[in-house]
């Protein structure tokens, strides 16, 4: 239903939507019509294509009904047919909601920041931080955005560092029934500081960091919404002076739905 909801998204900038599945002809057109699906449903009765693509789930028995279904994911496609990136879970129940896949994939539709944070009173880090979902369901995967602005002459570290010095280092808290993935920080250029033998990565302009979240627990009556902590911490410098570390307390609340 996400994918039906942001199929707008998606058409503006120019993505086309397509689903596999071994249903039938007749059940994807009954689950179109039922759900108001306008994109196209592809089926694969003998999972033959499935099978073609090496992503049939072995982990599902032969003798068990969802037998045939493939893992679930995504194959990104780029104009001139070359599969650009994809993504996979091996639990059949996993999905990706359609921001994060816009985001994360395709690099556009860009999750609306849930947080707003910055260094003051100079402004030389702006952090954001925004989940790629706007509400979350059971076993679905949603990436945690979170992106540095640096002023002019600015950066800060990354990995690896020499000791004493605080790279960009995000954390989000633990909590029952959500699954928190490693964090993926972007690449960094070389820098060296005169004087110093040691070697360092740093961020200039924009320093980006997102991390898998996959809601592993259902909502109930009680249970309607998720709130996620998220710790930011990184030390700015300028080219001849570096400033004391700096941590960031954020929390973003997604409603849950069944």
């Amino acid at each position: 239903m996400q994918l039906q909801d942001s199929l707008a998204q998606f058409s503006a900038s120019g993505i086309r939507i397509f689903a596999i599945s071994p249903d039938s002809v007749e059940d994807l057109a009954a689950f179109a019509a039922l759900h108001g699906i306008t994109y196209p449903l592809l089926s694969d009765q003998r999972s033959e294509v499935i099978r073609d693509f090496g992503i049939l789930n072995t982990l599902i028995r032969d003798d068990e009904p969802e037998y045939g279904i493939p893992y679930p994911g995504s194959y990104l496609v780029a104009s001139d047919g070359r599969v650009a990136a994809k993504s996979f879970h091996r639990e059949y129940q996993v999905r990706e909601a359609a921001p994060t896949v816009l985001r994360s994939g395709f690099g556009v539709g860009a999750a609306k920041p849930s947080t707003a944070i910055a260094d003051r009173p100079d402004s030389r880090v702006a952090v954001e931080v925004a989940l790629g979902a706007s509400t979350l369901s059971f076993m679905q995967r949603a990436d945690l955005y979170v992106s540095l602005d640096l002023a002019d002459g600015i950066h800060v570290y990354g990995r690896p560092i020499p000791a004493g010095y605080q790279p960009i280092d995000v954390r989000v808290a633990a909590q029952e029934g959500v699954r928190i993935g490693e964090a993926v920080y972007a690449a960094t250029r070389p820098f060296r500081i005169a004087g110093l033998d040691e070697q360092f990565y740093v961020y200039e302009g924009r320093a980006a960091v997102r991390v898998p979240i996959v809601l592993a627990v259902r909502p109930t009556d009680t249970l309607t919404q998720l709130t996620v902590e998220v710790q930011v911490r990184y030390q700015a410098c300028t080219d001849k002076e570096c400033f004391a570390p700096t941590s960031h307390n954020a929390l973003i609340v997604v409603p849950l739905q069944s």
